[in-house]
């Protein structure tokens, strides 16, 4: 009980710094833009990497394979989600997805970690969306993080109005090649695990076991973290990719199939997603 009440104070503590910093220095030249309770961060690293990468001719290869692969990422992720429900009403739960909660799902000595992993998620979505948006023709004017109260995203400034004049096939490649980056660093995260396992003999050798560790458990939560955000941002839940994808694939039907993805079928996979959740948050607590 009391992990929950320091971390909210701590948390308070840093918006009323943060707040009262605001209003007394112009933070806005350091890429800090304070609107309460959103703390969005410019990234000018990125922005410039975006446009050297995103002037590439393989751009548009790129998003025809992230189209692909967005849609088979949709189809996994809910067909997993749909299954754990229905597993669960037959007597046998399943741990899938797991949410992040203090002291309980994870220990406080591993949120240097799950930071690490979520600034790698974060960087390489936003990155990728900004290349194609760029490969597409569309302006960026900005890309960073943000952090509204205590839950991290990240954001694109681009010119809406460009992006929506953009033929279907432009935007379901940026809307796709969030999710298969965060897939690919996934999966390189895992090769790269294994390589460490394998050489961790002359590793421990040369730098120790402390380093070893850690090096391994920064890679367990950079590819479970990414690899759940690449599956669940391409549910069929509004704003999430998946959404956005969908209302692409079906505009030609109308608004109303565009209003029906947004708002039945985003609320039905919330209820799915929500049940896949608390059931996994069961299971691991029975297990601990």
């Amino acid at each position: 009980m009391l992990v929950p009440i320091a971390l909210l104070l701590g948390l308070a503590l840093f918006w009323a710094v943060l707040v009262a910093s605001s209003r007394r220095l112009d933070l806005t030249r350091y890429g800090l833009h304070v609107k309460p309770p959103i703390l969005r961060i410019e990234i000018p690293q990125l922005f410039r990497l975006s446009h050297r990468l995103g002037a590439s001719r393989a751009g548009r290869v790129i998003g025809d394979i992230a189209i692909a692969m967005g849609i088979g990422q949709m189809l996994l992720a809910s067909y997993t989600v749909i299954t754990d429900v229905l597993e669960l009403f037959v007597g046998r739960p399943r741990l899938t997805f797991l949410p992040l909660i203090p002291g309980v799902t994870f220990d406080l000595d591993q949120v240097p970690y799950i930071l690490l992993a979520v600034a790698v998620i974060l960087v390489s979505h936003e990155l990728a969306h900004g290349c194609i948006l760029l490969a597409e023709g569309v302006p960026v004017k900005s890309i960073g993080v943000f952090l509204a109260l205590a839950i991290p995203g990240g954001y694109i400034e681009h010119s809406e109005e460009d992006f929506k004049r953009r033929p279907p096939s432009s935007r379901l490649r940026v809307l796709s090649v969030g999710s298969m980056a965060n897939l690919l660093v996934s999966l390189g995260g895992l090769l790269l695990f294994d390589l460490l396992v394998s050489l961790r003999g002359p590793f421990r050798t040369l730098f120790g076991t402390g380093p070893l560790i850690g090096a391994l458990t920064a890679l367990y939560w950079i590819v479970g973290l990414s690899l759940g955000t690449a599956l669940v941002n391409m549910l069929p839940i509004y704003p999430f990719d998946g959404a956005l994808v969908l209302q692409v694939i079906v505009e030609g039907y109308g608004e109303r199939a565009r209003k029906m993805v947004k708002y039945v079928l985003s609320a039905v996979f919330i209820l799915i997603l929500s049940i896949d959740i608390m059931t996994g948050l069961g299971v691991f607590l029975r297990w601990v």
